[in-house]
């Protein structure tokens, strides 16, 4: 923080600089305009894990969730009538008139059908996890979504970057630009990727939600 306060950058030899901590948190509630947008049993943050400035691990995720599709939705509907509202709706040609009847009716016959098609309460856990070997250059992605009654999906990439020994090197050389373009050019690799879902309801639910809105 020291740094920080006196607007300095610490060159890259200290590369136990930086960290954002662990954080959990339980029951958490986020609301707008009093509506309850999102819950959540548990949720957790870490970012503790830096090299210099560059995160080598970091992971997020909320178990016992539930996302109000249905008030989320009605809020956004209120941005799109304040800036329906602040058009001179006589200034425009009837067609374009008319296209924004429709897609006011749309949107609030879409809001109606939510609930009805099990699609205005969605529950999940979620994971999200990036790692970088600084050392090695190994770096993997991960991202898992679970929702009861929806799906379940799973994504997983490998990739191989310069490590940091390499990254230093470009940062304290004279043509930063050149230097680190050669060294991702030359320890970048593609390691390989993994998708996993599973349906568990949700395409009866969109189906039948895009079926119901097209009527």
């Amino acid at each position: 923080m020291g740094f920080l306060a006196r607007s300095e950058l610490r060159m890259m030899d200290e590369r136990d600089l930086l960290s954002l901590g662990t954080w959990e948190v339980s029951e958490y509630v986020s609301q707008l305009n009093d509506k309850t947008i999102l819950t959540a049993e548990r949720g957790y943050f870490n970012g503790e894990n830096f090299e210099w400035i560059i995160p080598s691990d970091l992971s997020f995720g909320l178990s016992g969730a539930q996302l109000n599709t249905g008030e989320l939705g009605e809020f956004l509907f209120v941005f799109f009538e304040t800036f329906m509202a602040g058009m001179n709706e006589e200034d425009l040609p009837e067609s374009e008139r008319e296209q924004m009847a429709m897609v006011r009716e749309g949107v609030e016959k879409a809001m109606e059908l939510l609930p009805e098609h099990g699609l205005d309460i969605l529950p999940f856990d979620m994971s999200v996890s990036a790692k970088w070997g600084a050392d090695t250059g190994p770096t993997d992605f991960a991202f898992e979504w679970d929702a009861d009654g929806y799906g379940r999906t799973e994504l997983s990439a490998g990739i191989s970057l310069p490590t940091y020994e390499a990254l230093q090197a470009a940062f304290e050389s004279e043509d930063r630009e050149d230097a680190f373009e050669t060294a991702f050019q030359e320890a970048f690799s593609f390691r390989g990727a993994r998708w996993f879902e599973q349906d568990k309801g949700v395409y009866d639910k969109l189906f039948g939600f895009a079926h119901a809105l097209g009527k």
